[in-house]
């Protein structure tokens, strides 16, 4: 299982006790990451993902289907027995391109059939009490991960509960 938390650029230094060994950044095209990374995850142990927080494809800087396969490489790797003991996953608020990031690990864990938990593992898990999945990210995931659309619906309807 990925550990994971899903927080905002301004919450990382907050999350160290929570003792991450991984920090996934997915941050604006052209963001400057060379301060981001704090000195207790090791360099080879950040991984950096730029694209903007938008949802529609034909946008400049949306998150493409190859920017969304990586993620998805990287969390294979982390899903190795003893491979993290925690991720840190970000993004400039920690509302959405991260929420996605962390709900495509935990779908990858836990498996076709089960994607309204890994959904609510991302609430449980995320230091923002708003949790809104990047759509983009989330319909990509899908396709790639062969889930038939049950990822999207997951999202979909969440995001249809969030209206006021």
């Amino acid at each position: 299982m990925i550990r994971f938390r899903v927080c905002g650029l301004g919450d990382i230094a907050g999350e160290a006790s929570f003792g991450p060994d991984t920090l996934i950044s997915v941050v604006p095209v052209g963001f400057d990451t060379s301060d981001v990374r704090p000195n207790w995850i090791e360099p080879d142990r950040h991984h950096i993902f730029h694209f903007d927080d938008v949802e529609n494809a034909f946008f400049p800087g949306a998150p493409s289907e190859q920017d969304v396969a990586a993620l998805i490489e990287v969390g294979r790797a982390l899903l190795e027995p003893d491979a993290t003991k925690g991720v840190l996953i970000h993004c400039m608020a920690g509302v959405s391109r991260s929420t996605a990031t962390g709900f495509i690990y935990s779908c990858m864990h836990h498996g076709p059939g089960h994607e309204d938990e890994a959904l609510r593992d991302v609430v449980r898990n995320s230091v923002s009490d708003f949790v809104c999945p990047n759509g983009l990210m989330v319909d990509y995931a899908d396709r790639l991960l062969d889930r038939g659309g049950e990822m999207t619906r997951v999202v979909r309807d969440w995001k249809l509960s969030l209206r006021w």
